[in-house]
């Protein structure tokens, strides 16, 4: 069975600080982070901007019990146009480990691909409208992310 959701991502404090160092990077520079990872979770939180990826793997309760050994990469295939861009046509998916059944709450955006890592900058966090419950071993989910710019005024 397919289903398909559209849910609001929070945007993480470190993120939108991210961003703004690329765009207007301080004297001397600021390094740009080139790949990004989605990770899903198990835990039943709520997302909040002030989530960190060092907190993440605990605060959420990281799922790790998928076949990949490493978060899937989050892949843009085109520039950004009309103040939006995305992975769509290149969706990240994991397939379920044997075993479950597995309840998923949501998904983050971190800069570094080891599953349970500390490190890195956490960009945007997603706490699904309807969970992912009762998964099982082979079950896949599949990730779309699309991000959308828009003014204050």
């Amino acid at each position: 069975q397919q289903s398909v959701a559209i849910d609001a991502n929070t945007l993480l404090n470190e993120g939108l600080n991210h961003l703004l160092n690329v765009g207007f990077p301080p004297t001397g520079g600021y390094a740009q982070i080139t790949q990004w990872y989605l990770a899903p979770f198990k835990g039943n939180y709520a997302t909040d901007p002030t989530l960190t990826a060092a907190q993440f793997p605990v605060a959420a309760d990281e799922f790790t019990a998928y076949t990949a050994t490493t978060r899937p990469a989050l892949v843009i295939p085109r520039l950004a146009t009309a103040k939006s861009t995305g992975n769509t046509g290149s969706e990240a998916r994991i397939t379920l480990a044997a075993g479950g059944p597995y309840n998923l709450y949501g998904c983050i955006i971190v800069s570094s691909s080891a599953k349970g890592a500390t490190t890195g900058i956490g960009m945007a966090a997603v706490r699904f409208d309807h969970p992912r419950l009762n998964m099982a071993g082979g079950d896949q989910l599949g990730i779309e992310y699309v991000f959308t710019a828009t003014d204050a005024g």
